[in-house]
């Protein structure tokens, strides 16, 4: 989530709401979309009509009528590029693929009104300035945090399943999420969801080759994206963004063999970035750490303790892991100026199905979870050195942006010189429900942690 009070960006805003006719709690986002976004809502409507599992469950939202910032038409444009339509996906003819591909055809933002043509408004040198539209939603899901987990069991739990709604948001609709992280995994009773999809995009879009962004929570993002701000985001990104988490919350909130040092571990594999011709980087660190297998300091030697099934589970990511990293981008053909692998449809990481079980198999064993290993962070309490730990209690609910911050810096805004923010916007529509819904905010504005978006075309979102 970007930060509420500033000035730029997406703005967003997160409360628990009270409906007084069914004297329930829902929960509201309310936000700036960039026009290069989908409409969260749509996305969430949409996993939902095609019955996906373990995501957010769609009340009402959209884009507001008549509230869409007017600045971006006072600078010139940028030249126009060609971009691929959503239909020319409909290579396949199954009904329920042609009924996703109307769908898809909605999810078209207004024409923009009439630009201004004297220069002397914003100047001809003036970066390009991203149109907005302001955006609210309402979900039925308030769920809490991974780090409030009771146990290690149901914290793997909630993230497998929100694995599995990843898996098949992409199975059943092509929407690919690009912002996996630890505070968009919520517990919700005792599974999980995989929350925020405003950043989502369809297949189509990520192949239409207008521009590429790099999105993502800094700890959380793949190697590959954090070393290449060019690199086209993939479902293999997401996983590895998965993988992160669970490494993240296991060091910073289990019990293992190194909780004395917890700090710098994390700090060294999902806080380090270098600064290069004006662009931040990083990764270097997670690709070192997983191609070695994890057996190189300061993670050597690592394990929870009386967790055998975790502990397997972390040996088996590190495995796929180093595999796929190996045959996308092996030292040899860096070095010739090539990345083409060879053969990805043999690897496990090619799609979701071996990782989806490694949770299944490691969930299996049920007698040989610990029974109380209720997470407890293992960082010093210094208010500084986390950004996202925050959120709003509501009984026994907490809508909160998760746990992740180990280090002072959190990546969200641009850390490029020449690159911008980018994210969401929209109405609270009575799409479903009736114009009369009531709701009433219980808790004041929720102050999340943002979202790392830079659009390489120099579009601020």
């Amino acid at each position: 989530m970007s930060y509420p009070e500033s000035l730029a960006g997406r703005c967003t805003r997160a409360y628990p709401v009270y409906e007084q006719a069914t004297k329930r709690l829902f929960f509201l986002k309310d936000s700036w979309r960039a026009e290069s976004l989908n409409p969260e809502s749509q996305i969430i409507e949409l996993l939902n009509e095609c019955k996906v599992p373990h995501v957010p469950r769609f009340v009402c939202g959209g884009d507001l009528p008549d509230s869409t910032t007017i600045t971006d038409i006072y600078v010139p444009l940028p030249p126009a590029q060609a971009a691929s339509r959503p239909s020319e996906l409909s290579s396949t003819s199954t009904p329920a693929f042609a009924e996703r591909l109307r769908l898809i055809r909605q999810f078209q933002s207004p024409p923009p009104p009439p630009r201004r043509t004297a220069d002397w408004k914003c100047g001809q040198s003036w970066p390009r300035i991203t149109r907005r539209f302001h955006h609210r939603m309402v979900t039925e899901d308030i769920g809490e945090p991974l780090s409030a987990s009771p146990r290690s069991f149901i914290m793997t739990k909630a993230v497998s399943q929100a694995f599995t709604g990843h898996h098949l948001a992409w199975e059943k609709c092509e929407v690919i999420h690009r912002d996996v992280s630890g505070q968009n995994v919520l517990i919700v009773g005792d599974g999980g969801i995989l929350n925020d999809w405003d950043l989502a995009k369809f297949k189509w879009q990520l192949m239409d080759g207008r521009h590429h962004e790099r999105t993502g929570t800094w700890q959380f993002m793949s190697s590959h994206l954090l070393l290449n701000k060019r690199k086209v985001h993939t479902i293999q990104d997401d996983m590895e963004s998965f993988f992160y988490v669970m490494l993240y919350h296991c060091i910073r909130y289990l019990s293992h063999n190194m909780t004395d040092q917890a700090e710098e571990i994390l700090n060294h594999i999902f806080d380090y970035s270098f600064h290069l011709t004006g662009s931040t980087l990083g990764g270097s660190h997670k690709e070192y750490l997983i191609s070695q297998l994890g057996s190189r300091p300061p993670f050597e030697g690592f394990e929870l303790s009386n967790n055998e099934p975790l502990n397997i589970w972390i040996e088996k990511a590190f495995e796929i892991f180093n595999e796929w990293l190996k045959n996308v981008d092996p030292p040899e053909l860096k070095r010739l100026g090539r990345s083409e692998p060879q053969n990805l449809s043999e690897l496990r990481l090619f799609d979701h199905q071996y990782m989806s079980q490694l949770f299944t198999t490691a969930l299996s064993k049920v007698e040989e979870w610990p029974k109380d290993d209720k997470a407890v962070d293992h960082l010093p309490k210094k208010p500084h050195r986390v950004s996202s730990v925050t959120g709003i209690s509501v009984g026994s609910g907490t809508r909160s942006t998760g746990s992740s911050g180990s280090g002072s810096k959190k990546r969200a805004l641009s850390l490029d010189k020449d690159n911008k923010e980018g994210e969401e916007a929209g109405e609270l529509s009575s799409t479903k429900r009736s114009k009369n819904r009531k709701t009433v905010g219980v808790s004041k504005t929720y102050k999340g942690s943002r979202s790392y978006h830079s659009s390489l075309t120099g579009e601020e979102a």
